[in-house]
């Protein structure tokens, strides 16, 4: 049997079984597909309510979770889709550094344009970029959407709804991280949370190109053991801006979610022209040397002398 016919019965098994979960419920739905097809996202509207699923291959991993921001004064209504555009961007990224010298910025862009049935009408974008390794999701407030010159975001609502009681790793800025632990003995978390699912499937949930907002972190549902939703501090953005991505890197080992383009390229280009001068190198964190003594008889400490030390050191 011929490759393309296989990805033809693939695609075509991923859609009917997101036909028969949704309609069963009330969606109308959208399947998209990673360049690969290994990767699938299904958007849809239940209640007027924008939601979505993830299936690594074939195999469903985020359950249907909602999506949307939280707003300060009005919330969002119900939404009935505007309109509906996708296609499929490849270029080659050049990096300033990294692990690699360039990436292949392969994707399926989707961008879902909604707008309130009813109240102010306010339009709103959710765009999604499909990697083979991974998704980011975004929302976009039009400057011709009704919002007026700013929006106040109290908080966000962005699910995820694992299919399982996986196995999470989380991140703890200064102390030994969180896990391995189910994802029921999570009650909040900051990001990245790392996941196994099985032997063969691994997610990151993570934030990227961070610029007009609070950065979130993770809070669970009450009303499930395994579901998320963002956690937003106040913050204000102006109209016509987008909000950060909210990614989820996918891999067959957890090596994969370490090489996966998705998180470079879903930031903004560099906007410095010439990077000659920028080269990688060694760096200490003074804060935490503090107090810690060494073989010679030196104490690190908040001073010059152990500056000039740290110096020598990554000149090494």
């Amino acid at each position: 049997m011929s490759t393309s016919c296989l990805n033809w019965k693939k695609q075509l098994k991923i859609l009917f079984l997101s036909f028969i979960i949704l309609t069963s419920i009330g969606f109308s739905s959208t399947t998209v597909l990673s360049p690969d097809e290994s990767l699938s996202a299904t958007f849809g509207l239940k209640a007027g309510q924008p939601t979505w699923q993830l299936h690594f291959k074939e195999e469903l991993y985020i359950d249907t979770s909602r999506l949307g921001p939280e707003l300060s004064l009005h919330a969002l209504g119900a939404l009935e889709t505007v309109v509906q555009k996708k296609h499929i961007v490849r270029e080659t990224v050049k990096t300033v550094w990294g692990k690699f010298s360039q990436y292949d910025n392969h994707y399926t862009d989707f961008v879902w344009t909604l707008k309130e049935t009813d109240g102010a009408k306010r339009v709103i974008e959710i765009n999604a970029r499909l990697y083979d390794s991974g998704i980011g999701i975004r929302y976009r407030f039009p400057a011709d959407g009704g919002w007026g010159d700013t929006i106040v975001l109290t908080g966000d609502q962005t699910e995820f709804r694992f299919a399982g009681d996986y196995t999470g790793f989380s991140y703890r800025p200064e102390r030994d991280p969180l896990g391995p632990q189910p994802l029921s003995k999570f009650s909040h978390c900051q990001l990245p949370l790392t996941v196994k699912c099985d032997s063969n499937a691994y997610l990151a949930i993570l934030e990227t190109a961070v610029f007009n907002e609070a950065p979130l972190s993770l809070k669970r549902l009450t009303n499930s053991d395994t579901a998320f939703t963002a956690n937003l501090a106040k913050s204000t953005i102006t109209s016509g801006a987008t909000t950060s991505w909210r990614t989820v890197l996918v891999g067959n080992t957890p090596g994969e979610l370490l090489v996966s383009p998705a998180v470079y390229c879903l930031n903004p280009p560099c906007k410095i022209e010439d990077t000659s001068w920028i080269q990688p190198g060694l760096a200490f964190w003074d804060w935490r040397a503090w107090g810690a003594k060494t073989d010679d008889g030196f104490t690190y400490g908040l001073d010059m002398a152990s500056w000039k030390r740290f110096i020598i050191r990554c000149e090494i």
